[in-house]
């Protein structure tokens, strides 16, 4: 059973500096692992894989977590673009800078879906772009929704609901778009997720800029990873073990119908 979400994945080159600039938006980091095992079922996940990376889990406490991974010393591409995941947030980060003028579909749907002014911003630190909105008038900035694109939204649907345990909760006329909620009792697990008909052929990697897989808490990691294959999921890996925070995990990565990355995560009772 899927729980809630954990963690959103967010790309770094620099560990340290990333964690100064999640502080400056109120996302506090819980613990830093400098040199962190990378178990070798993330290999085909990975543009470049390396025996070990560095980790930060970065807490807020009204929406979910970030995890902070820096898998390598600088951009593999060197140039920003678009993460798996596109995030909107409540409130504009500081260190961000405005883009484009012309709206975006990404912007579109996200003022469509929750009926919201938004406005598309970069990111320089992180090599991506994010989406915000002024819905929060005092506060730190915090996530309140992601999309990701799909070519087939009924295919995505099927996957995010029969297969992960999300509740669709409004959808648009010819599926231009569903929107999708991870429900739980603990509200920093609580996840909306827009799913985008939009034509995409990019295969994300963990290593890629930007926000770059969506982490689930699983009470039976084994069953809900199997179960995520049968509604649609592409790839997986086999269940593996990993020791964080003097914690053990027993951790699954996934690769969703529309390419997206989601991990499952157990955590193993003390």
């Amino acid at each position: 059973m899927i729980l809630g979400v954990d963690h959103i994945a967010l790309s770094t080159y620099d560990i340290d500096e990333s964690v100064r600039q999640l502080s400056l938006n109120g996302y506090i980091a819980k613990f830093v692992e400098p040199a962190l095992s990378n178990h070798h079922e993330k290999k085909p996940f990975l543009a470049h894989y390396l025996p070990l990376h560095a980790m930060a889990y970065c807490r807020c406490e009204t929406c979910m977590s970030i995890e902070l991974l820096q898998h390598a010393r600088g951009p593999g591409v060197g140039k920003e673009e678009d993460s798996c995941y596109k995030v909107l947030f409540a409130k504009t980060p500081s260190g961000t800078e405005n883009a484009r003028s012309d709206a975006d579909p990404i912007q579109h749907a996200f003022e469509k879906v929750f009926n919201l002014k938004v406005e598309q911003l970069k990111y320089p630190h992180f090599h991506t772009p994010i989406w915000a909105s002024e819905e929060q008038p005092g506060g730190n900035p915090r996530i309140s929704a992601l999309a990701i694109t799909a070519s087939d939204p009924e295919r995505s649907l099927r996957f995010w609901t029969s297969g992960i345990g999300a509740r669709c909760v409004d959808s648009k006329q010819d599926n231009e778009y569903f929107l999708v909620r991870l429900g739980s009792l603990v509200k920093n697990w609580r996840a909306d997720l827009v799913l985008l008909h939009t034509a995409s052929e990019k295969r994300p990697l963990l290593d890629d800029p930007g926000f770059t897989c969506l982490a689930l808490l699983s009470t039976d990691i084994d069953r809900d990873a199997d179960k995520a294959v049968s509604y649609g999921a592409r790839e997986r890996t086999g269940v593996f073990d990993l020791q964080v925070n003097n914690r053990n995990l027993k951790l699954a990565l996934l690769r969703g119908p529309d390419n997206e990355l989601v991990e499952l995560v157990q955590m193993e009772k003390k």
